[in-house]
């Protein structure tokens, strides 16, 4: 699949690898060795990410020249990335507002700045507010923001500029047809409620 990508989208195309806490460290270090051949950003989150993972992370960074991503999923907010960071388990520190609310990104953000290493950003619809993290760092810390399709069959989707949820009135971070996110200018977290669904739903 990689190889019949980067022959169609040539060698300066940034591409990043996720198969999702799919392997053991063995599986991981097999795959990745592959994977350096296709001269990728990242590798991302191919182990479980608990904080028994972080040794194995770290073997796997210094086993690999792929750049390993992660974490993505570890529970304990920016203190957990901080662990990573420390050990040397990740090359590319990972965050969303998900783990933490805004304050753990903007912490992770920083952390991350002062370490020399880079940061991913994920957002959805729900975390728009990491856009503001994305504005407050520089870009040598955060050069990518990770946004995807949650509806592939063309329905409802906020890359295609439609709120995704029916509790938004529309979609504020939607990534243009550069590739580029917009960072709202309106206050707050930049997402648009409907209140009067809101309402009419509560339990």
């Amino acid at each position: 699949m990689l190889e019949a990508i980067r022959e169609v989208v040539g060698g300066d195309f940034p591409l990043m690898y996720d198969p999702g806490y799919m392997y053991d460290y063995k599986g991981a270090l097999w795959v990745g060795k592959r994977l350096e051949e296709f001269h990728l950003a990242w590798f991302e989150s191919p182990m479980m990410e608990t904080d028994g993972s972080i040794p194995a992370y770290a073997k796997l960074c210094e086993q690999l020249t792929v750049p390993i991503c992660a974490p993505e999923s570890n529970p304990d907010y920016h203190f957990g990335r901080g662990r990573y960071l420390r050990a040397g388990a990740t090359d590319i520190n990972r965050i969303d507002s998900y783990y933490g609310g805004f304050t753990a990104c903007l912490k992770t953000a920083a952390m991350c700045q002062a370490a020399g290493m880079r940061l991913e950003l994920h957002a959805t619809p729900i975390n728009s507010y990491t856009l503001q993290v994305l504005g407050a760092s520089g870009e040598e810390t955060i050069e990518y923001l990770e946004e995807y399709d949650n509806d592939p069959e063309g329905g409802e989707n906020y890359v295609g500029g439609k709120a995704p949820f029916p509790f938004l009135k529309s979609a504020s971070n939607v990534i243009d047809s550069e590739g580029y996110a917009h960072i709202p200018h309106t206050p707050g977290a930049g997402i648009d409620p409907d209140w009067d669904y809101i309402y009419q739903h509560r339990v």
